[in-house]
């Protein structure tokens, strides 16, 4: 039971944790920043640095979907709950790299 709150913990930090870094990073970024490159690297359309929240708003929806099913697992088994959190946590994470690199 121990291990499965555990679980849960991570997940909840790691489905905060991007949108959290993303409104830092809004607070000294420039209002317009490149939106897309060609492929010799060359800026090709501008937006508004408010779309950085996209990717972590997605997570947040992510992981509130895995939330749900990791409920509905769990009530046939508290380990498919637990392991359904735990596996979770790696898509989670997924979703952190692409914040970081977004945000470089």
């Amino acid at each position: 039971m121990r291990h499965g709150k555990l679980w849960r913990t991570l997940f909840y930090i790691l489905m905060g944790l991007p949108l959290l870094a993303t409104l830092a990073a809004l607070l000294v970024m420039p209002a317009e920043i490149p939106a897309h490159y060609d492929a010799a690297g060359n800026i090709t359309r501008w937006g508004s640095k408010y779309k950085m929240l996209l990717l972590p708003l997605i997570t947040l929806l992510m992981g509130g979907f895995l939330l749900q099913v990791s409920r509905w697992s769990g009530r046939q088994h508290q380990e498919h709950r637990t392991a359904v959190v735990a596996i979770g946590c790696g898509s989670l994470l997924a979703f952190h790299v692409l914040t970081v690199l977004s945000l470089v």
